[in-house]
Formats: C-alpha cells, sequence, structure tokens
C-alpha cells in the first residue's frame, strides 16, 4: 500500500510539469490517482479478507451506478 501512496504523491507532483507540456494533464491527474486508490483499496480488501469488495474495485465500471440509472 505505501508503493500506491508514493506513486499518488508522484503524480500530484509530476501535473504541474505535464501540464506545461501535455495538452491533456489533467486527465493523466485523474487516471492516476484513480489507479493507484484502486490498487491501494484492492490491497487493503486482501488484508481484510473482504472479497466481494475486491471483486467490485477490480471491476472496470461500477454495477451501483449502471443499476441507479434505471
Amino acid at each position: 500500500m505505501i508503493d500506491s501512496l508514493v506513486m499518488s504523491a508522484l503524480v500530484v507532483l509530476f501535473h504541474p510539469v505535464l501540464r506545461r507540456t501535455v495538452g491533456f494533464a489533467g486527465l493523466a491527474l485523474v487516471a492516476g490517482l484513480l489507479t493507484n486508490t484502486s490498487t491501494a483499496a484492492v490491497e487493503v480488501f486482501d488484508v481484510l479478507d473482504w472479497r466481494e469488495a475486491r471483486r467490485v474495485a477490480r471491476s472496470p465500471g461500477s454495477p451501483g451506478v449502471s443499476t441507479a440509472s434505471r
């Protein structure tokens, strides 16, 4: 989990540098933070042995959002 937190800090620190040269730096920031947060969540769920929460965190879409729109 520590590596995910360090990588999240690096994503945030690189954002001002990338913003000057890359057009979609905000998208890169959001994608990096979501990826690292999801990785950290999966590691925590694995330690706590929460199988269902781990499966949901690994899924690419959110099942709550798709059922709420009905």
